[in-house]
């Protein structure tokens, strides 16, 4: 498969990868001046690979894997080498590598015994990594420089030891295709990990970089704004199906997730639900209702919905709701619910004619780090359903067939796929 640009980043966490085994001999030498700076040229290219992943939307599922491997692999090493040459406590390297014992175990016992699991760093194990990250690298610069470090050592250690404590017992683990509520790494007011009914996060392409705006720039800039904006609002998107609505919604959510806010999606369209699937959501930072015109009629829905709108609007939070027609003529038939919908933003989300939903797939495969040429992705226009969902469903599956097959997507590669997955007569 032809290498893409989107692959920039996943090279940068390999060669920081590449660096762990010099590091090591140099520390077995005694050279600590060239093991601080190697150290310090892993940090950079960490900072480095994830500014070009979010700056130029070069993210891909590998990556998401990739880089907290890098990370790990370069701290794990850091701190046994450490404690191997006497100059970190072994029962705080004992405490690091149990923390990731205990997560790594409990994400394998949860993805055998219960579903296929999607794991988000939250904000403690971050906060963990830096604080690991500095004190090996206080040890370094004390040892290549003679530096009295002992106080700070002291004070980073202590920082060491309680986020890997509470990031080990508080790991977020997640299916990420079950029906549900709330977003990863999010916990609700009134206790830690207290769940919802059904719950789950976004779906793990649901970003911000990966949706072609289109004739929906300002949707999408009022949807980056909200979720990153601790302030009251209320927006109402409406278009029809396949015109992105959902994956708006669900990338709100992850968008505000990331700036560590609590934010749940809701698809009111799934059957399973029911209104007391809404309780408790009122505590949190952003709500976003996908298909709300789904339950709209429905007496029990109408007064659940009131009463979360009225319980966000009194925390000053975000409320986003998409429906296939405006707030005036959904059909919610509760009068103060109606005249709720109408106080903020209302955009129409207009689907994409057939040019936008070529850059929209090129789009989608970049970010997965696929190269699309034109001639493939016309091919796909014309010989596939049109609908967004079946195209993106194609993509994904080309995109497992060509890892397979270590092939590129070429037209006669495309034509094949297709024909494997048209329906026999």
């Amino acid at each position: 498969m032809k290498l893409s640009l989107a692959q920039i980043p996943n090279a940068i966490c390999v060669l920081r990868m590449a660096l762990i085994p010099p590091i090591v001999l140099a520390l077995l030498r005694g050279g600590y001046p060239m093991a601080l700076l190697l150290v310090m040229v892993a940090a950079f290219s960490d900072v480095l690979d994830g500014w070009l992943a979010k700056r130029f939307s070069w993210q891909t599922h590998i990556g998401g894997w990739l880089d907290p491997l890098a990370d790990k692999l370069l701290l794990v090493t850091l701190f046994v080498t450490l404690a191997w040459l006497g100059l970190s406590p072994v029962w705080l390297t004992a405490v690091v590598l149990g923390r990731d014992l205990v997560i790594v175990g409990g994400a394998l016992a949860f993805n055998f015994l219960i579903a296929k699991v999607k794991a988000e760093p939250s904000n403690i194990s971050k906060l963990n990594t830096l604080f690991q990250l500095i004190y090996c690298t206080l040890i370094l610069a004390a040892m290549a420089f003679g530096l009295p470090m002992e106080p700070a050592l002291t004070l980073v250690g202590a920082a060491v030891l309680v986020t890997s404590v509470v990031s080990g017992l508080c790991a977020d683990l997640e299916p990420p295709g079950a029906a549900g509520l709330r977003s990863p790494g999010r916990q609700m007011a009134g206790g830690p990990m207290q769940q919802l009914p059904l719950a789950v996060g976004p779906a793990d392409y649901a970003v911000f970089e990966n949706f072609l705006p289109g004739p929906n720039a300002a949707l999408l800039h009022a949807l980056e704004e909200l979720a990153g904006v601790a302030s009251r609002a209320m927006l109402w998107a409406w278009g029809p199906a396949e015109s992105g609505r959902t994956h708006l919604l669900q990338a709100t959510v992850t968008a505000a997730d990331a700036a560590g806010y609590r934010a749940a999606f809701v698809p009111l369209a799934d059957p399973a639900l029911q209104p007391s699937a809404l309780e408790g959501l009122g505590a949190f930072d952003l709500v976003c209702l996908d298909d709300a015109d789904q339950v709209a009629g429905d007496p029990d829905w109408e007064r659940a919905l009131f009463a979360l709108f009225e319980a966000l609007r009194a925390r000053r939070a975000r409320l986003v709701v998409s429906a296939q027609r405006g707030p005036l003529h959904a059909g919610f038939k509760l009068p103060d619910l109606a005249s709720r919908w109408t106080s903020g933003a209302t955009f129409r989300v207009r689907p994409l004619d057939d040019e936008q939903k070529q850059a929209a797939l090129q789009r989608r495969a970049a970010w997965r780090g696929l190269d699309l040429p034109d001639d493939a992705a016309r091919y796909l226009l014309t010989h596939a359903t049109r609908g967004t969902a079946a195209l993106f469903a194609l993509l994904d599956r080309l995109d497992s067939e060509s890892l397979a097959a270590q092939k590129r997507l070429t037209v006669p590669f495309v034509r094949r796929v297709l024909d494997e997955a048209a329906p026999k007569s």
